[in-house]
């Protein structure tokens, strides 16, 4: 294959170019260079535009996971597919973490590059969006797409991803209606994290949802073809090579991922309030840039919300055509630095929490990424572990929509929570018709990452009045 034809993958991969007449790139990139695993990096697919069967789908989601880990996320990628005709129509890598930029830019970085004692060091990463998964972003851009390109319904496309989904992406696979083909499993965040394919850990009525559109590629001398015949060229298999490398680049992504997202976590014991120290100007600008009243409201415990939070988030509903739910964060000094409500005229996978949660950090990073605004970012902000999400309403688990907040939840925090109780994830009102004990109930049977590592606790707050 020559090298123009794998830069062009490469350029898809990386900036998620659609692959439909009349969208653009999202601009140039490469491949990146050899992968860290032994095996080297996954051979480019013959075909990028159009699928012939489930192996084409799953080489290219496999190269598509290729470009997330080089780029220094998750090794997991997501292609759509027109089932009628095997048409592509948009691949999505992870996104989840971006590259800063290294000390010592220009000339010394230059000078390192050449030394003899050998290759520089990685540039480190930083969480960008932590709702970025492939397979999310497919979702959010076919929602926003498909009036304006005339694309098919959603019950007549395949996601196929190289990894079973999380559980944020499962809410985004049903919000939207696609069928959803999965190559490799993962036994700690997938949906079938136990490979029998009940789905058992969705409440009703979604288990059945998922049990009539996700299906999982026969892959020989691994497995048989597992749930819905739906999916797109079900009756082909993927060769157990590809299904072996999806899961590797995963897994030589993970380790490198979690680590870079703990040495960014300092305990608030470490920090200074953003609020008060005369050095945070800049963190405060930013964050009002994006919440116009961040740090107007402040509590004197980051985990016992008081009802100035809730007047807060009530008076943002009211001035939101539209919305119907707000959602804040509480960083650990007890200052109110980012609320936002939901979009549904705009998108169902705006939901409150979603945006909320980008924007904390999404402002973060860029704080971060300049060099004279980094110091003060790390001497004021933190992993979200250490604040709290206050939400107006509670999500609710037995919608799409609900169950996608449940997982974008997990997906920000990737951690415990510190201190686990009172919880990180509060909430001043119930959705209709569901109780306390229905939202702690359904915690118990989701996969291992919500479940065990970071044991969700949907917690009503105390101080209502």
């Amino acid at each position: 294959m020559s090298a123009t034809r794998r830069q062009v993958l490469g350029w898809a991969a990386l900036g998620g170019a659609a692959l439909v007449p009349g969208v653009a790139a999202c601009g140039p990139g490469s491949p990146g260079s050899s992968s860290t695993g032994a095996s080297g990096p996954p051979p480019s697919p013959s075909a990028t535009g159009q699928a012939t069967d489930a192996q084409s789908l799953a080489a290219l989601a496999l190269w598509t996971a290729y470009q997330g880990e080089q780029a220094g996320s998750y090794g997991i990628g997501g292609v759509l597919v027109d089932n009628a005709t095997g048409r592509v129509l948009q691949t999505m890598p992870n996104r989840v973490f971006r590259t800063l930029p290294s000390p010592g830019e220009g000339a010394e970085r230059a000078s390192a590059a050449t030394s003899s004692s050998g290759p520089p060091a990685p540039p480190p990463t930083f969480v960008q969006d932590p709702t970025a998964h492939g397979e999310r972003q497919l979702a959010s851009w076919y929602l926003a797409n498909r009036a304006r390109l005339g694309l098919p319904p959603a019950e007549d496309l395949t996601v196929v991803t190289s990894l079973d989904p999380c559980l944020m992406c499962t809410g985004a696979i049903l919000t939207a209606g696609f069928r959803a083909g999965i190559v490799a499993l993962d036994d700690f965040s997938g949906v079938n994290y136990t490979g029998k394919g009940t789905f058992a850990d969705l409440p009703e009525p979604l288990r059945a949802r998922a049990l009539d559109s996700f299906g999982y590629y026969r892959v020989d001398g691994v497995r048989d073809f597992q749930g819905s015949k739906a999916v797109a060229y079900s009756d082909t298999p993927v060769e157990q090579g590809t299904y072996q490398q999806c899961s590797d680049v995963y897994s030589q992504s993970a380790d490198r991922v979690r680590a870079a997202r703990g040495t960014a976590a300092k305990p608030p014991s470490q920090l200074t309030n953003p609020a008060t120290d005369p050095e945070s100007v800049n963190v405060r600008r930013a964050f009002e840039v994006v919440y116009p009243a961040a740090f107007e409201v402040s509590v004197p415990d980051g985990r016992r919300p008081t009802k100035a939070v809730y007047d807060a988030l009530v008076g943002l509903v009211a001035s939101t055509p539209g919305s119907t739910n707000a959602v804040g964060f509480l960083d650990p000094f007890g200052n109110l630095i980012v609320a936002a409500t939901d979009q549904p005229s705009v998108s169902p996978l705006n939901t409150a929490f979603a945006l909320c949660a980008r924007a904390y950090a999404q402002t973060r990073y860029a704080l971060t990424e300049r060099t004279i605004t980094a110091p003060v970012a790390a001497a004021t902000l933190t992993n979200p572990g250490y604040g709290t999400f206050v939400f107006l309403r509670a999500p609710d688990p037995y919608t799409p929509e609900g169950i996608f907040d449940y997982g974008a939840y997990g997906s920000t925090l990737a951690a415990p929570a510190s201190p686990f109780i009172p919880s990180a994830f509060q909430y001043y009102e119930l959705p209709p018709g569901v109780s306390e004990r229905d939202l702690q109930d359904v915690v118990p049977a989701l996969p291992p990452l919500y479940s065990q590592h970071l044991a969700m606790l949907p917690q009503r707050v105390v101080e209502r009045s």
